[in-house]
Order: structure tokens, then sequence, then C-alpha cells
């Protein structure tokens, strides 16, 4: 995808980059961000979809659904999202079946995404930078909680120590 910016906006972003210390990219990520906080924009991520429905999550990646998951599960890889964003991991599996499953990894310049399913009879990969997968680690939470919600009938709340414990068990 090509995006034209006049030169004078590309300056001006050219300023912002540096006032904050980074690349014309992670400039407008920022702005993004940004917007998403202030409400300017909805909290979603074109082509990554994460939503409750029932006391189920789905996601979709890249207009493949994946099968629904439980709120505990979102909550896991919400958890685990975190930790890949924050380098503590390289990469994790969350297993639908043996042959069913989201592959999150660490890439030279970012991050990948994989879904497998002999259902699709493809493995669907899309690359995503750190900005935005720590927005789908906090879609997931968000999504996880609006789930457990619907299930109890009480509003979704983040898991305790000792809850988070077991979920990374």
């Amino acid at each position: 995808m090509r995006v034209l910016l006049h030169p004078a906006r590309a300056e001006q972003l050219m300023m912002l980059a540096e006032k904050w210390r980074c690349n014309s990219s992670e400039a407008v990520e920022r702005l993004i961000r940004d917007s998403i906080a202030q409400g300017n924009l909805p909290d979603t991520t074109p082509g990554l979809e994460v939503a409750a429905f029932g006391n189920l999550v789905a996601f979709k990646i890249d207009f493949d659904r994946t099968p629904p998951m439980s709120w505990q599960q979102a909550m896991k890889i919400s958890h685990a999202l975190g930790q890949l964003v924050n380098g503590k991991n390289d990469g994790f599996r969350a297993a639908y079946s043996a042959d069913t499953s989201l592959i999150f990894t660490r890439t030279d310049d970012g991050f990948a995404i994989s879904f497998t399913s002999p259902d699709n009879r493809k493995t669907v990969t899309v690359t995503v930078t750190t900005s935005i997968l720590d927005d789908l680690s906090r879609q997931f939470n968000a999504a996880a909680m609006k789930a457990q919600a619907n299930k109890t009938g009480r509003p979704g709340k983040l898991p305790s120590a000792d809850q988070s414990a077991e979920m990374r068990a």
C-alpha cells in the first residue's frame, strides 16, 4: 500500500518523530494510538478482528475466522501477547486441536500471526508491528472480559495474580 503525503506534512511528521525520538512509522503508530485513546478511532485493527459473542471470543485473521474460544483462552492469549511485546518470549502457539492453531512469532522486523486449519487447507499469515500486537493484546483482554460478563452476568475483571499464574501453567 502506498500513502501519498505532501512534502510539508512529511516534514512535520519527521519533526514529530525527532521530538519523540523515533522513526516516522513509529510516529504514525503513536498518532493512531493517541486517536484510539481519545475515542476518535475505534479500538479495532483492520484485517485482525477480535470480538466477544455470547460467552465466547472470535478472532478473524485476514478475513478467515478462527474457531471460537473460551474467554479464559482469550485471556491467556492476551497475557502471552503482552509478554511477546515486552520481549519475554519469542512466540507461542494457541492450539484448538492437534492440527488447528494460532501461532504468534517474533520476526526480524516485527511479528507474524499465522492460522493453520485443515478445513481451510491453507495457512494464513500476516505480519504486524509491535504497536499492532500491543493493540491485539488489549483487544483480546477486552473481548475476554466482555465474554466473561456475558457468561456470568457480572462485569468481567482482570484475573488475580493466582489466577494469572494458573492460566500460564
